[in-house]
């Protein structure tokens, strides 16, 4: 009998809180992954970036105090960039750099042109917010140049 009334003090006050009508319970689209590309010819070499961007995920998220839904992503796009370069000095670092808004952030695994001067690599990541648009920049310090591509993610709207 004690565990009864237990249970019953637990499930009242959930009862009693409103929840959305069918009618009201709404999906989510958005999280759609964009890509680009970009090419520079510097005076020693060129250089080329292309981003494609596997789209994330959103979901209707409902919680109960406040009573309040919204549309949130559960799952962030997901960049893959491929580097090119040929032409360039021999066994020189280029610089790989991310851009979002005002912010640039340098990567520590830049990729090195090798004994030919001449390459290519792909990468995944960082992820990308949804709502978020990222510039890609490839660089080199020893010829003047610079390739960048964006990708981005839509927003989580409601349908």
């Amino acid at each position: 009998m004690r565990l009864a009334i237990q249970l019953l003090l637990v499930f009242v006050p959930m009862s009693l809180v409103p929840l959305p009508a069918s009618g009201s319970v709404q999906g989510c689209a958005g999280c759609a992954g964009a890509g680009g590309s970009g090419s520079a010819t510097a005076p020693c070499g060129t250089m080329s970036i292309s981003v494609t961007v596997e789209s994330g995920r959103c979901r209707w998220l409902y919680q109960f105090d406040p009573p309040e839904g919204g549309c949130v992503d559960t799952k962030r796009c997901t960049p893959s960039i491929t580097r090119s370069w040929s032409g360039l000095p021999a066994n020189t670092a280029l610089s790989f750099c991310v851009k979002i808004g005002n912010d640039r952030f340098c990567l520590e695994d830049p990729p090195d042109t090798g004994p030919s001067g001449s390459g290519s690599d792909l990468r995944t990541g960082p992820i990308i917010l949804c709502g978020q648009s990222v510039s890609f920049e490839l660089s080199s310090a020893g010829c003047a140049g610079l390739a960048s591509a964006t990708g981005a993610c839509s927003s989580c709207t409601p349908q």
